[in-house]
C-alpha cells in the first residue's frame, strides 16, 4: 500500500511590516549592479531611492506632504537667486568704487607720468641683463600659517616647491578672535622683520596662495618688475573690479588692487605699507568696519597717492577657494 508523502510544512507568512523593507533591499542590489556596470550613471541611479518609499523622490509622497514638499522647493529656489542677486550686487558696488577711485587717480599719474612709462620702456630693453638678477630660488620668500592649520602649511609650502621658490621660511601667524586683526597684525611684523634684515627684494605669501603659471613665467614678471624702478610693489595674487593701465609687456598698474595671498615688495615701499597697515590695525582695533578697514582695503589710499602698485597681465596666481579663518567660511575670489 503505498503511503503518500507527508505534506511539505507550511511557511508562516512574512509580516507585512517586513515586506517592504526585503523589496526595497532586492532594489538597492539591482541599483547597485547598475552602478558597477555603468560607472557614474550608475551611481547616480543608485543613489536614487528605490520607488515606493513615502515621502521620497520616485515614490508617491502622503497627500499631507505634497504641500509641504512644494514649499519647501520654493523657498530653496528663491534662497538660490537671492545669493545670485546679492553676489552680482556686490560685484557692481566693488566695480563701481574701483571706477569712482580710479577718477580720482590722474593727478598721481601726471607727476609720475615720465617715470611710469619711459622707465619702463627702458626695463624692457633692459630684460637681456635680467641674467643678473637673483633667480626666484634664491628671493627671501616668507610665508604666514597660523599654528593650527597645517593642512595648509603642507600645501603652500608644496605649492612653493612647484614654482621654483626654495628659500622660503614660515611665519607663524597671529591668532585674533577678529580674524581680519589677526591677519593685519601678522602681515605687519612680516614687514617689520623684512625692514630689519634690509632685504632689497622680498615675496610676502599667506598660505593660501596657488601659483598658476610656471616658475620661469614667474621668474621674468618679477625681473621685470625689478628692473622698474618707479614700480613699489607687485601683486601676483590680486582681485580688481577696476580699468588698468598697460605699463610695459607682462605688467599693467592699477589703484585698487585687493588681497595679500602673494606679493613682492621692494625695500623702498616698506615704509608706506607698514604705515598703511599700522593705520588699519588701528582702525579694527576701534571697532571699524572691515569691509573699510581691512589692510587690503585700506591699502588703496596708499595705491593712489603714494607707491605704484603692479599686477601681471596675464594671472599667474590666486588664493586657493578653501575654509578661511578670517570670514568662518569656505570663500573663492578667484584669480582676479
Amino acid at each position: 500500500m503505498m503511503t503518500s508523502a507527508a505534506p511539505a510544512p507550511l511557511r508562516a507568512p512574512m509580516p507585512k511590516q517586513y515586506r517592504s523593507t526585503v523589496g526595497q533591499r532586492a532594489a538597492l542590489r539591482v541599483r547597485l549592479d547598475q552602478m558597477k556596470r555603468f560607472g557614474r550613471a550608475g551611481l547616480k541611479s543608485a543613489l536614487r531611492p528605490p520607488p515606493g518609499v513615502p515621502g521620497r523622490k520616485g515614490g508617491a509622497p502622503p497627500d499631507n506632504q505634497s504641500e509641504l514638499g512644494r514649499v519647501n522647493s520654493l523657498s530653496s529656489l528663491c534662497r538660490h537667486y537671492r545669493r545670485i542677486f546679492e553676489r552680482r550686487k556686490g560685484r557692481f558696488v566693488e566695480s563701481l568704487r574701483g571706477w569712482t577711485l580710479f577718477l580720482t587717480w590722474p593727478p598721481y599719474l601726471v607727476k609720475r607720468a615720465a617715470t611710469i612709462f619711459i622707465g619702463t620702456a627702458r626695463s624692457s630693453v633692459a630684460e637681456s641683463r635680467a641674467l643678473s638678477l637673483p633667480p626666484l630660488s634664491k628671493i627671501l620668500t616668507l610665508y604666514i600659517n597660523l599654528d593650527k592649520r597645517q593642512d595648509r602649511r603642507e600645501q603652500v609650502e608644496r605649492e612653493l616647491k612647484l614654482a621654483g621658490i626654495e628659500s622660503s621660511r614660515r611665519f607663524a601667524g597671529i591668532t585674533n578672535s577678529l580674524g581680519i586683526l589677526g591677519c593685519t597684525q601678522s602681515h605687519l611684523e612680516v614687514l617689520g622683520e623684512i625692514s630689519r634684515l634690509g632685504n632689497a627684494l622680498t615675496i610676502i605669501c599667506e598660505d593660501d596662495v596657488e601659483f598658476l603659471a610656471s616658475s620661469l613665467e614667474i621668474e621674468n614678471l618679477i625681473h621685470e618688475f625689478v628692473l622698474a624702478p618707479q614700480l613699489d610693489v607687485l601683486c601676483l595674487s590680486y582681485r580688481l573690479r577696476a580699468p588698468r593701465i598697460v605699463v610695459s609687456k607682462r605688467l599693467a598698474i592699477a589703484n585698487s588692487i585687493q588681497t595679500t595671498a602673494c606679493y613682492v615688495v621692494k625695500e623702498g615701499a616698506l615704509k608706506g605699507l607698514i604705515r598703511s597697515f599700522r593705520e588699519s590695525e588701528e582702525m579694527l582695533l576701534r571697532g571699524a568696519d572691515p569691509r573699510k578697514a581691512a589692510l587690503d582695503i585700506h591699502w588703496k589710499k596708499l595705491q593712489t597717492t603714494e607707491l605704484l602698485f603692479c599686477i601681471p597681465r596675464k594671472p599667474v596666481a590666486r588664493q586657493r577657494p578653501s575654509f578661511s579663518d578670517i570670514t568662518g567660511s569656505v570663500k573663492d575670489y578667484g584669480s582676479s
